[in-house]
């Protein structure tokens, strides 16, 4: 339920594993239920726009099954706005 702030559309993702990953070993992300495999416990996922999303990882072994899977997370993207800036202090008349 965290908001992330004008974040270019890439989202940065670092994971936690304990144990670490095994050789063979391998991290499925899902990105509002769009699947990604990734080696890594960090990562970039590109095309993260404005809105509400959801995350979710799991360990997979080298065939493919699952082994251990996080709670989905679920986080919100917003961007700056110029129609949303502060406005200037007006001049003294």
């Amino acid at each position: 339920e965290e908001t992330l702030w004008n974040i270019a559309g890439n989202l940065n993702v670092s994971l936690t594993l304990e144990p670490a990953l095994m050789p063979g070993h391998r991290i499925r992300v899902y990105l509002d239920g769009e699947e990604t495999m990734v080696t890594g416990t960090s990562f970039q996922l590109e095309e993260v726009f404005r809105g509400a999303h959801n995350i979710q990882a799991e360990v997979v072994d080298a065939t493919g099954r699952m082994l251990i899977r996080s709670q989905p997370i679920r986080f919100y993207v917003q961007q700056t706005s110029v129609q949303n800036r502060a406005r200037a202090t007006p001049a003294p008349r």
